[in-house]
C-alpha cells in the first residue's frame, strides 16, 4: 500500500546546503509565509493564502488523516526556509507516491534548488519501495511543467479538475510519471533529460545524433574509450553506455600525473579524429565553431564531462562538430587549470603545462595557446550574454544564474595573466 511507503521515508532528507524536515503542524511558518511572495501563488489551488495563519491551516489540513496521507517537507536552503513541497499518497497506486504542491520562493527559481530537492525525494521514494512517482501541474503553468520534465517524467494526458481557478475558468492538470527503474541523472547545464536506466543513459534524439554517433564509433573502433553508442529506445531517445565513476569536477582536484593523463587523452580524441571523414549529409549541433575547421571535436572536453574511476572517459557528446585542434585543446586545458580566477597563477601555469605536456603539444601550439585560451573563454561569455539578451535559452539562464559572471572573470584571469601561461609553455622550456 502507498501508506506503507509514506511510512517508510525518512524522518529528513539532505544534500550538502538542502535540507528536508517534515512539517507537523505546530511549527511557526512566518518565515515560510514571508518568502512564498505573490509569483508563487499563481496556479495554486485557491490562490495566495491571506496570511502565515491561512497558510498553517491549509498545510495542516494536508497533513490530517490516520493513517496520514502526505508527508509535508520544509525546504531549508543554507538554513533558511525557501519553500515546501508533499509526497502524497494514492489510494488507487499502491506502488506509487505523487510528488506535488511545491511552493518555493521566486529567489531560488531558475537556481537547480528545485530539481536538487526533487531529485532528493524521488531517491527516498524508491529507498521506500516506490516503483513509479506521479506528477501533475496546471496546464498553463509552463515553468512547472518544463521542470517536471527535465527530471526524466514522461506525460501520461491530462485531466479536468473539479477546481475552478480565480479566474473563474476550470482546471485542467497535465500528469506524468516517472518510473523509478530510470533513475534521473545531472544533464549539465544544456543537455536537456537525462535518465539511467540499468546499464544505459536515454537522453533526447536530435537532429544530428546520428551524426554524432557515427563519429563515437570511429573513436572506439580507433582506441579512443567513449561510451558505447546502444541505439534507439521505444520513446525515440538515444540509448547510450552508461560508464559509472564520478565527474572530475565533483572529486578531490587533479594531481599533476592526472593532469598529464587528461592532456594524452585530449590529444588521442584528436589524432583519432583527424582519420574521420564525415559524411556530405552530417548534420551538427556545434557552438562557437571557429574559422578554418580541420576536424571533428567533442568541443566540450572539461571536467563537467569526465567520468573517473576504472575508467576515464569523457562523456556528453552530443555538441560534437566541425573544429580545430588549437580551439579544442584551447578549451580543455583552459577548462582542466585555469578555470578559478581566484588561484594563484604560478600554480595555475604549472598545471598548464602539465597538462600541455601530456598533449605532446608542438612549438606552434604553444605558441598560440595562451591567446587562443583568452579567444575561447571571451567567445564564451559572449555567448552567454548575447543568449541572455536575445532570449536564447538554455544560454539566458544561465547567464543569469552565474554563468555570465563565472566566464566574465576566467576571461579576464586568463587575459591578464597571458604571459605567464606563454612562459610556462614556452618552446624553450620544453626542450
Amino acid at each position: 500500500m502507498s501508506t506503507d511507503l509514506l511510512g517508510a521515508l525518512p524522518r529528513t532528507l539532505s544534500d550538502t546546503d538542502i535540507a528536508l524536515a517534515p512539517f507537523i503542524g505546530n511549527e511557526d511558518i512566518s518565515e515560510l509565509y514571508a518568502a512564498l511572495t505573490a509569483p508563487v501563488w499563481e496556479h495554486a489551488p485557491g490562490g495566495a493564502p491571506a496570511d502565515a495563519g491561512d497558510l498553517r491551516r491549509r498545510m495542516i489540513a494536508r497533513i490530517a488523516g490516520d493513517p496520514p496521507l502526505c508527508r509535508t517537507w520544509l525546504i531549508r536552503l543554507k538554513g533558511a526556509i525557501v519553500g515546501t513541497t508533499s509526497h502524497f499518497v494514492l489510494s488507487d497506486q499502491p506502488d506509487a507516491l505523487e510528488i506535488g504542491a511545491t511552493y518555493m520562493s521566486p529567489t531560488v527559481w531558475g537556481s537547480g534548488v528545485n530539481a536538487r530537492v526533487k531529485r532528493l525525494m524521488i531517491e527516498a521514494a524508491r529507498d521506500a519501495g516506490a516503483r513509479r512517482i506521479v506528477f501533475q501541474t496546471d496546464e498553463r503553468n509552463h515553468r512547472s511543467a518544463r521542470a517536471i520534465k527535465k527530471l526524466g517524467a514522461l506525460p501520461r494526458g491530462s485531466r479536468i479538475e473539479k477546481i475552478i481557478r480565480p479566474d473563474g475558468s476550470v482546471r485542467t492538470s497535465l500528469l506524468f510519471e516517472l518510473a523509478l527503474d530510470e533513475v534521473p541523472l545531472s544533464s549539465g547545464n544544456a543537455g536537456g533529460v537525462v535518465v539511467r536506466v540499468g546499464d544505459t543513459v536515454r537522453k533526447s534524439w536530435t537532429g544530428s545524433t546520428e551524426s554524432v554517433a557515427d563519429y563515437v564509433r570511429h573513436l572506439r573502433e580507433s582506441g579512443v574509450d567513449a561510451p558505447r553508442i546502444v541505439g534507439r529506445d521505444a520513446h525515440a531517445r538515444q540509448v547510450i553506455e552508461y560508464v559509472d565513476g564520478v565527474l572530475a569536477m565533483g572529486r578531490e582536484p587533479l594531481t599533476h600525473s592526472e593532469l598529464h593523463r587528461v592532456g594524452e587523452t585530449v590529444r588521442a580524441i584528436h589524432d583519432a579524429s583527424a582519420s574521420y571523414v564525415p559524411p556530405p549529409d552530417a548534420r551538427w549541433d556545434t557552438l562557437l565553431e571557429p574559422a578554418n575547421a580541420e576536424l571533428i571535436c567533442h568541443n566540450d572536453l572539461a571536467p563537467w564531462n569526465l567520468i573517473t574511476g576504472d575508467r576515464w572517459v569523457f562523456i556528453d557528446w552530443d555538441g560534437a562538430g566541425p573544429s580545430t585542434r588549437l580551439w579544442d585543446l584551447a578549451y580543455a586545458a583552459q577548462a582542466f587549470t585555469l578555470n578559478d580566477a581566484g588561484r594563484d597563477p604560478d600554480e595555475a601555469a604549472r598545471e598548464l603545462s602539465v597538462f600541455i605536456d601530456g598533449y605532446r603539444a608542438d612549438d606552434a601550439l604553444r605558441t598560440a595557446l595562451p591567446r587562443t585560451m583568452h579567444r575561447r573563454a571571451a567567445a564564451m561569455h559572449d555567448l552567454l550574454r548575447e543568449s541572455h539578451d536575445t532570449g536564447r535559452e538554455p544560454w539566458a539562464s544561465m547567464y543569469s544564474t552565474g554563468h555570465g559572471e563565472h566566464w566574465r572573470r576566467v576571461s579576464h584571469y586568463v587575459k591578464q595573466h597571458e604571459q605567464v601561461w606563454a612562459r610556462a609553455l614556452s618552446p624553450s622550456e620544453h626542450l
